[in-house]
C-alpha cells in the first residue's frame, strides 16, 4: 500500500513538472511583450541634437492607455529609455485617439515647456533630466 502512495506522488509530481515548466516558459518569453509602444510625434531641439518623443503604450483591452514622453539623441529610438512623463487618459476623458493632448516647446536646447490636459491623470513627472529642466503646464 505505501508503495502505492509513493508512485502516486511520484506521478503527480511529475505531472506537475510537465504542466508547470511550460507555463512558466510562456509568461517569461510571451509575457514581456504583451505591451506595445509606438512613436507619434517628435519634437527636436533648436540645435537638432535632441528630439523629445511623444509616445502611446497600450498593453491591451483590459488597462488605459499610457502616454508617455522621452528625452532622446536626434539619431536614437525608443528603446528603454528613461521616462520623462507619464499620463492616463482617466478613462478616455482626456484623450484623442488614444493620445493625451499635450504641447511641446523647446524653449532653448535645455529647456522644454510641456503643456498638457488637466483631466489626465500623470503619475511621472520629471522637472530635470540629464541637464534638461522641464517646466509642465496643465490646460
Amino acid at each position: 500500500m505505501k508503495e502505492n502512495s509513493k508512485s502516486v506522488i511520484v506521478f503527480l509530481s511529475a505531472l506537475s513538472l510537465a504542466i508547470l515548466i511550460p507555463v512558466i516558459f510562456v509568461a517569461f518569453n510571451f509575457g514581456s511583450n504583451l505591451c506595445s509602444q509606438t512613436a507619434i510625434q517628435e519634437f527636436h531641439s533648436p540645435n537638432h541634437l535632441h528630439k523629445i518623443v511623444l509616445s502611446q503604450m497600450n498593453c491591451g483591452t483590459t488597462t488605459d492607455f499610457t502616454t508617455e514622453i522621452h528625452i532622446l539623441e536626434s539619431d536614437e529610438i525608443i528603446e528603454n529609455e528613461e521616462i520623462l512623463f507619464q499620463a492616463f487618459s482617466d478613462n478616455l476623458v482626456a484623450q484623442f485617439e488614444g493620445v493625451i493632448d499635450i504641447e511641446v516647446e523647446w524653449l532653448t536646447d535645455e529647456k522644454i515647456i510641456i503643456k498638457f490636459d488637466k483631466k489626465a491623470r500623470n503619475f511621472e513627472l520629471d522637472k530635470s533630466l540629464d541637464g534638461f529642466k522641464i517646466k509642465y503646464q496643465r490646460f
